[in-house]
């Protein structure tokens, strides 16, 4: 699950792909599926959640180590 997971968050981090798409290339049932696991594995370990931004290409970045989905 954790090597999914960081594979997943590499790709929403380095590419503008729609994060369906990459839950998908990920293994994970769908987008909803990730987001939950993300939730569940990677913000226990990171502590609270801040506030979701974007580039000027629409990339997702990453805040407090958390990736807003």
């Amino acid at each position: 699950m954790q090597q999914r997971l960081e594979y997943a968050r590499g790709e929403l981090a380095r590419t503008g792909r729609p994060i369906a798409e990459i839950a998908t290339e990920a293994d994970f049932a769908d987008q909803s599926h990730l987001t939950r696991m993300m939730r569940r594995y990677v913000a226990p370990l990171h502590g609270c959640c801040g506030t979701a931004t974007a580039d000027a290409d629409g990339r997702r970045e990453v805040v407090s180590g958390l990736f807003h989905l």
